[in-house]
């Protein structure tokens, strides 16, 4: 049985990361599209989180999605997000 602090121990992580996506190994994946937005692209225009930047999209660094991302790169020792 794997519980909350197995799942938070960085050697589980590894082992989970590179067991289902092997690119992940230095990175995290953090994919959230709100059903609000089902049928359109995700964009700086229909998410308040995004922000447009050098010609493309990224999240802005006042949201709380910013500080969560932060927290689990830490967390899981990882260089990107």
């Amino acid at each position: 049985m794997l519980i909350c602090t197995d799942l938070l121990s960085i050697e589980n992580v590894d082992f989970l990361l590179m067991n289902s996506i092997n690119f992940l190994v230095s990175g995290v994946l953090e994919i959230n599209c709100p059903y609000s937005i089902v049928n359109e692209i995700p964009s700086a225009e229909n998410l308040p989180y995004l922000e447009m930047s050098g010609g493309s999209e990224r999240l802005k660094e006042n949201h709380a999605y910013f500080d969560q991302i932060q927290g689990q790169m830490v967390i899981t020792k990882r260089n990107w997000c």
